[in-house]
């Protein structure tokens, strides 16, 4: 793409959620453990509390430590997924992991603690068309609050301000990556429920388990049901998202400070050290393979005529006494006329 007009309008919206999904292949798996460590424990600790407030006989003395215990795991999911940015911000930027700290650590806490909750507010408000709340741009603000929150040393304006300008930058690239995202969610949605719906009758027909499930279809309707097929199709989801976003503020960021060039600068780097260390090992290998070595025979000289070998000329006279030798034996007699003697008389025909 032309760098002007990647500055306008960035990189179309599939190459940035192709790329993502590439950055989260490469990403090591402590990286994962975090975000799913954290974000699957607030969506266990839901599930938990629905259905205890729907179904539990005694749903009323456990409403308010139930709604503390999941405001502090919400916190502790939004603190690790701001970890999980920033441990994917540093893999794009070919930075070395920086050390976590307790002074780090509450920075994220603080500023996903003072913005994060307005979302329970303005995201209900995104679906009412007659407020037009846009909400691709909600999504960019709520998602680079995640990525700007290490950035910002703990500063909650400072993190705001970052997050407000990422939102507001490429609003085409922001409204095809949402249009693509929901449809992978609808599709990851769909997916997530044909697999779950199918495990009670792999079961029952693999281990004779019967469950509710296969007594009667209105167990699929139960809400706490309904209510985990989408958090699993949030954990899914959610990770790509946060690497979009990330790739997002990445190159935006870099307009100013270049830092996309000092990460290919870094590849190449590092290409031509694997192309250098390829080749030592080749050669090394090369030297210590025996290689077959073809051995140069020597020419015969050709046998010269000497005086022993002329004197060992057989003469003719011997040579024809010798032929009529051999030709006169036995095995050779049958090849000579037939001899008659005086007494046989000559057959008629012969002479």
């Amino acid at each position: 793409m032309n760098p002007t007009r990647r500055q306008r309008q960035g990189d179309s919206a599939l190459d940035l959620v192709e790329d993502a999904i590439h950055l989260l292949r490469q990403t090591p798996v402590a990286t994962h453990l975090i975000y799913h460590i954290a974000s699957a424990s607030f969506v266990l600790g839901l599930l938990w509390f629905w259905s205890d407030m729907t179904r539990g006989a005694y749903a009323d003395g456990r409403v308010a430590p139930g709604a503390l215990l999941l405001s502090a795991l919400y916190l502790g999911m939004k603190t690790g997924q701001a970890a999980f940015c920033a441990r994917l911000r540093q893999a794009v930027s070919r930075q070395a992991p920086t050390r976590w700290t307790l002074r780090r650590c509450w920075g994220l806490l603080v500023t996903q603690a003072a913005l994060q909750p307005l979302g329970f507010l303005l995201f209900p408000l995104s679906v009412l068309p007659l407020l037009m709340v846009p909400f691709p741009w909600l999504l960019a603000f709520f998602q680079g609050v995640s990525v700007s929150a290490d950035g910002s040393s703990g500063s909650v304006s400072r993190c705001a301000r970052s997050a407000f300008r990422q939102a507001m930058l490429w609003p085409g690239q922001n409204h095809g990556v949402v249009g693509l995202l929901l449809v992978c969610t609808v599709a990851v949605l769909v997916d997530v429920m044909v697999g779950v719906g199918a495990l009670p009758f792999l079961a029952r027909t693999l281990f004779g388990i019967t469950t509710d499930f296969n007594l009667s279809i209105h167990a699929y309707l139960n809400t706490t049901f309904v209510l985990s097929l989408f958090g699993l199709t949030y954990l899914v989801m959610d990770p790509l998202i946060k690497a979009i976003y990330v790739l997002r503020t990445f190159q935006a960021d870099s307009i100013h400070s270049g830092d996309d060039l000092r990460s290919r600068f870094a590849d190449l780097r590092q290409e031509r050290v694997a192309a250098g260390v390829s080749a030592l090992l080749l050669a090394v290998l090369l030297l210590l393979v025996p290689t077959p070595r073809a051995h140069a025979q020597e020419p015969v000289p050709a046998p010269t005529p000497t005086r022993t070998a002329a004197r060992r000329t057989v003469e003719p006279a011997r040579l024809d006494a010798s032929l009529r030798e051999v030709l006169g034996g036995v095995e050779y007699i049958w090849r000579g006329p037939r001899e008659l003697s005086p007494e046989e008389p000559e057959r008629p025909g012969e002479s």
